[in-house]
């Protein structure tokens, strides 16, 4: 295979993934490959320069010069959380949301890997390998609902697990195939009271 013909798979990999939203399975299915393949495909694929993937920030962040200044003051992303939490603006918002009637969430799937840029790739690794299968506010669980620890764990404010199970309505909004699967153990573990979805989601739920 020449260079170039590689490129072009990959290309077409990454169109069918990123461009037309089909899920790794569907796409190994199509391309009669294993879905662990297609998956290094996507990953040579963004090492080669074939995808360029921008993420747009609220406000702008420069997550290399924070690094350093973490790593040359030691500054500690929990410390400061203990901190902050302190605070009498933030504390009347966790309060109201701790005791919230209605909580409007979604459920993120791991394959999309949307906190990959906060918690690093060899911790997206680590949570594959304990069989997580999504998260619900940053909370990542495996499909017996078991929440798995990770570095953002002790850092993150917001809502706690325990804050999801008392909610008396968690209404949970989502769209494709991919969320099915997150979708299947937060109602498996009580967390979900109304669901909203789309019917793709819907078929492949039930095969879940």
């Amino acid at each position: 295979m020449t260079v170039q013909e590689k490129w072009s798979i990959l290309a077409t990999v990454a169109n069918l993934y990123y461009n037309s939203e089909m899920t790794q399975n569907e796409i190994a299915d199509r391309m009669y490959t294993s879905r662990s393949k297609i998956s290094r495909m996507l990953k040579e694929a963004r090492e080669l320069g074939i995808v360029e993937i921008s993420i747009k920030e609220p406000w702008e962040r420069d997550l290399d010069l924070e690094h350093r200044i973490q790593q040359t003051y030691g500054v500690k992303t929990k410390e400061l959380k203990e901190s902050l939490i302190q605070d009498d603006t933030i504390k009347t918002a966790l309060n109201l949301a701790q005791n919230a009637d209605v909580i409007l969430t979604s459920v993120g799937s791991i394959e999309y890997k949307t906190w990959e840029n906060y918690l690093g790739e060899s911790t997206f690794q680590l949570l594959g390998s304990k069989g997580a299968i999504g998260h619900i506010g940053g909370h990542f669980y495996d499909i017996n609902v078991k929440e798995l620890n990770t570095s953002l764990t002790d850092r993150m404010i917001g809502i706690t697990y325990n804050d999801l199970e008392k909610c008396k309505n968690v209404v949970c909004v989502a769209y494709g195939e991919a969320k099915a699967k997150p979708i299947a153990g937060a109602l498996r573990g009580g967390f979900i009271n109304t669901l909203i979805i789309d019917s793709a989601c819907g078929e492949k739920l039930l095969e879940q």
